[in-house]
């Protein structure tokens, strides 16, 4: 680090007399270098592109369990992907991964394991028995809406 400080680079003593002696080994680094530099650029511009669905992930990462599709809107809002509840179940419907008068997933999008729909048994206050049925996004399913909506809206 000192050499390269007060001299802006680092060369061991072959690589300085090979610099001294041969202009094309001097050329060859710069056009290197510059290469490198290009590469850092294009690189650092697709970190910045990706970084609203990379953070999107995390959170999907971060959670062990499935959201409801109302959740899973608001945390794509949070996240730089604009769209509410009712589009999102509107979205979901034209891809054909939500029965069309329904919220309940298709046959094949349970299959695939994006989504799971969790059935229970409340009490009516006549006393008659309700069943109901909640309808929850895994994640794989959080990750594959997020992807897919990033590439339809960019």
């Amino acid at each position: 680090l000192p050499t390269i400080r007060k001299h802006g680079a680092y060369l061991t003593p072959d690589t300085i007399e090979k610099a001294l002696s041969d202009p094309d080994f001097i050329i060859g680094l710069a056009t290197k270098l510059k290469a490198e530099q290009s590469l850092r650029i294009q690189a650092e511009a697709k970190i910045q592109q990706q970084k609203p669905l990379v953070e999107f992930a995390e959170i999907c990462m971060q959670s062990d369990k499935s959201i409801k599709i109302r959740e899973l809107a608001h945390s794509l809002t949070t996240h730089g992907i604009k769209i509410g509840e009712r589009k999102l179940y509107d979205r979901l419907r034209t891809w054909g991964m939500i029965c069309q008068k329904s919220t309940e997933p298709t046959q094949r999008a349970s299959e695939q394991g994006l989504f799971e729909v969790v059935t229970g048994v409340k009490q009516k206050p006549d006393g008659s028995p309700f069943t109901w049925r909640t309808t929850y996004v895994t994640m794989k399913g959080q990750s594959y809406i997020a992807n897919r909506l990033k590439k339809e809206l960019v």
